[in-house]
């Protein structure tokens, strides 16, 4: 017969464990939030005007936006790949709710 010390001292293995791992799962759970509001952005919340010193690349995974880069503006669609030079001003204006993300060069 199996003695209940042993018997606890799994128990007590297994609660650690698993607590381990939802606090491992919480904090990727987290991260994935922060990723996820800074690509989810509303037609309400983005205009941009600046001048980035490093190029970027801007990705238009979801919606509508009209571009200006330089002195020229125009309707952009999803999907798609923007390439920013350095030291050029741009403006980013949402005409829907759309899903962006940044990279500098």
């Amino acid at each position: 017969m199996e003695n209940p010390q042993d018997h606890t001292e799994v128990l007590l293995y297994q609660y650690r464990y698993l607590k381990e791992q939802r606090d491992m799962f919480q904090q990727q759970l987290e991260i994935i939030n922060a990723s996820l509001n800074n690509l989810m952005n509303t037609k309400a919340t983005i205009e941009n005007l600046k001048n980035v010193k490093e190029g970027e690349e801007i990705f238009l995974v979801e919606g509508k936006i009209e571009l200006t880069v330089g002195d020229q503006t125009k309707e952009v669609e999803a999907p798609i790949k923007i390439d920013i030079p350095p030291n050029v001003f741009h403006k980013i204006k949402a005409l829907t709710d759309i899903r962006i993300l940044y990279f500098y060069k």
